[in-house]
């Protein structure tokens, strides 16, 4: 995924997350999903705490600067709570 993609997601740990990247991710609930960015340092990071699908191809009609930034260490959003494995 190129840095385009994540234009304005970089600063979002300013600095605090070292070994960690943004990896977006959608959360299918059927009839749409939920897309955001989460920091974490690997895929397999965020899939043992979500039931999340991580996108490597950002669709083009996504606007990534919109989306729900999170930190896998922070506390999840209630819709992410809903469906923490």
């Amino acid at each position: 995924m190129s840095s385009e993609h994540f234009a304005g997601v970089d600063d979002f740990c300013d600095g605090a997350c070292s070994m960690k990247r943004p990896f977006l991710v959608v959360y299918d609930y059927g009839t749409g999903g939920v897309w955001a960015y989460v920091w974490a340092e690997s895929e397999e990071q965020i899939l043992s705490r979500f039931d999340v699908d991580v996108i490597s191809e950002v669709p083009d009609w996504l606007v990534p600067h919109k989306l729900v930034t999170l930190d896998i260490d922070q506390p999840a959003p209630e819709w992410a709570r809903e469906q923490a494995r």
